[in-house]
């Protein structure tokens, strides 16, 4: 059921923060299919479960009372909490729960805050915030639910192969979503394909999503009060999908941190063309040495035949100078004129 039959490699080279989390996302899979199968069951129905149009469009900003929520099982987890199916107001939706649930009154307005402003964001391939529970030891985000992550799509899961037209889908419509914050001033400081949420029909529809984006506050004092081995520091994100400069240390303001998503928008590129997590067989230790000291990139496997204009633009966003990588806008302009991901044989 899991894990397609090219992925050895991939997880014979899973160091051992890796494969906790590996092993964490299919039993967060399995959860998940157990609460899908009861609530087809419940429905009657085959389809997959989703945010109603309705709970969409009249709930934003909400402060909710957390008794309101039918919390069901674990379904994943993020930067800075745990993910649970649950059902809200008729609906099924996505809670993440914090991992940190003692702050400070000043905190505690900071997170409230936060999280309104994001309620007020709307664009298709950004994850819809529906509302929080802001009272501590319920701290919790209320969500769009979105079927799976791009991760679990291209690594895990065996019944899913993208055409080459649902890969450049996944590309332009996260590129776009990144747009949308960049726009608004928010860098979301943890791009990656665990990041990347996805709707998926074979053939049909592919609807992708950025989550997990902002909420400084949280994220930091999470990151302080996480152990050093759980390779989340200040700044860094997820040091796999890390920009030189963040592998490095450097004190980066907004603009600065637009431009390492830049990086981090572009190894998702990689990782969906070549079906290859970027740089899978290093350990933090290495990727500092490597990657922000050295500059080392992703190594291209010369079988694959990528169109040059794709790859150039790929390319673009590795440059060390980081003011020199295009900005999302510019991405997605550019992503938008190429028309194959693949050279014509």
């Amino acid at each position: 059921m899991f894990f397609k039959d090219d992925e050895c490699d991939f997880i014979d080279g899973l160091d051992e923060e890796d494969e906790y989390y590996v092993s964490d996302t299919v039993n967060s899979i399995l959860q998940r299919e157990k609460e899908v199968s009861e609530w087809q069951e419940e429905m009657k129905t085959s389809s997959q479960p989703y945010t109603s149009e309705e709970v969409l469009k009249n709930f934003k900003g909400t402060k909710i009372d957390f008794k309101e929520i039918c919390l069901g099982k674990q379904i994943g987890n993020g930067g800075f909490g745990d993910v649970y199916f649950a059902k809200w107001k008729g609906s099924v939706v996505a809670v993440k729960k914090l991992r940190v649930q003692q702050v400070s009154a000043r905190r505690l307005q900071e997170f409230t805050d936060e999280v309104m402003l994001f309620c007020d964001l709307d664009h298709p391939n950004v994850v819809k915030f529906l509302g929080a529970c802001v009272v501590p030891n319920d701290l919790c985000i209320v969500m769009e639910y979105m079927q799976m992550s791009l991760f679990e799509a291209l690594h895990i899961k065996t019944d899913i192969e993208f055409t080459e037209n649902e890969k450049m889908e996944i590309i332009m419509q996260t590129s776009a979503g990144l747009q949308y914050l960049h726009a608004k001033h928010i860098a979301h400081r943890d791009v990656k394909t665990q990041n990347v949420l996805i709707d998926y029909s074979p053939e049909e529809s592919i609807l992708t999503k950025l989550t997990d984006f902002g909420l400084s506050t949280m994220k930091n004092e999470t990151e302080t009060s996480m152990s050093e081995n759980r390779q989340y520091t200040k700044n860094v994100g997820t040091p796999k999908y890390a920009a030189p400069e963040n592998l490095r240390g450097e004190s980066l303001n907004v603009e600065s941190l637009k431009m390492a998503d830049m990086y981090s928008l572009s190894l998702i590129g990689f990782e969906v063309v070549f079906e290859e997590e970027p740089f899978y067989n290093l350990n933090l230790t290495q990727m500092i040495k490597q990657v922000g000291e050295h500059g080392v990139i992703p190594n291209i496997p010369d079988e694959v035949p990528v169109d040059e204009n794709l790859l150039d633009l790929i390319k673009s966003c590795w440059n060390r100078d980081a003011t020199r990588r295009p900005s999302a806008e510019q991405f997605t302009d550019k992503l938008s004129i190429i028309k194959n991901i693949f050279n014509e044989p």
